[in-house]
């Protein structure tokens, strides 16, 4: 695949879940020295304003919209006195610094040790491991957030099934991944970004997604697309762009560079809205809750 060595292949299942092959037993191995998500974590920005309007329940188009300006995508949970948040595949712990920031009590469980170690060393209480070797008692949290991992481990159902047990009843799930249904992915074919074989080892559209969290014994909430700008697609264009140039790291670079430089280029605004329009349904967002 893109800069990385060995060919796979995704397997469509009749029940319309996608799958790469062959599965590869430690896609651990296939992320850069350099990865983001070993660097120390940033200082979120604080919002005393946003912070009070939050926690009182107030404005809550206006406060989930702003949370995403500055605490990154994806939905925000309402707010609960004394809640325990435990996100999946936290990395170094970024997202959980700025629930923290929002008055939430947080917890994380990551696979990678860089990550893990660099999120312990910003003071958050995250375990090295997966959410299935991880010691937590049932009923902890009134949060789990599973957010763009469910594509990477090998036992999705096991996962969900884990993330029940967790949660307190009427807590709340909070997944996202991206959607091998969407338009891009459609466009793009074997260059859409988001493949990213063989780290992710599943490839979800919307139904298959539901099933799942179904048969986990959660409710489903809501389920929607995700937009989180054009980069994706950007990436998508460069994957395209390299196709002929995988040995040739000079070229790859060049281009690499002509695309940062276009997206930092505001007067190209409309080029960045059609960018865009293509990422409309790229990724997945699901809420479910666990019953009373």
């Amino acid at each position: 695949m893109h800069r990385l060595p060995g060919r796979w292949s995704v397997w469509r299942c009749t029940c319309a879940t996608h799958t790469t092959a062959p599965m590869p037993t430690d896609p651990a191995l296939y992320y850069p020295t350099e990865y983001y998500a070993y660097a120390a974590p940033p200082t979120p920005r604080r919002s005393p304003l946003l912070r009070w309007l939050y926690r009182r329940g107030y404005a809550p188009k206006l406060v989930g919209l702003s949370t995403r300006v500055l605490y990154g995508p994806g939905p925000t949970p309402a707010y609960r006195p004394h809640g325990r948040i435990l996100d999946v595949g936290c990395g170094n712990g970024t997202w959980l610094m700025k629930m923290a920031a929002l008055g939430w009590e947080v917890a994380g469980v990551e696979p990678g040790l860089q990550a893990a170690q660099a999120a312990q060393a910003a003071g958050l209480a995250v375990q090295h491991g997966t959410l299935e070797t991880v010691d937590y008692a049932p009923g902890s949290f009134d949060v789990v957030r599973i957010w763009h991992v469910l594509e990477h481990v090998p036992q999705p159902l096991a996962t969900l099934r884990q993330a029940y047990r967790l949660l307190k009843p009427g807590g709340q799930l909070i997944i996202g991944v991206p959607n091998i249904g969407g338009w891009l992915a459609r466009l793009a074919g074997p260059f859409w970004f988001d493949l990213d074989v063989p780290r992710h080892v599943w490839h979800w559209t919307p139904q298959p997604l539901a099933v799942l969290v179904e048969r986990a014994g959660l409710r489903i909430e809501r389920l929607r697309h995700g937009y989180y700008g054009s980069y994706s697609a950007l990436r998508s264009l460069m994957y395209w762009t390299e196709r002929h140039d995988a040995a040739d790291h000079s070229r790859r670079t060049r281009w690499q560079q002509r695309l940062i430089w276009l997206r930092r280029q505001k007067v190209l605004a409309p080029l960045h809205g059609l960018f865009g329009l293509l990422e409309w349904n790229n990724y997945i967002e699901l809420t479910a809750v666990k019953p009373q």
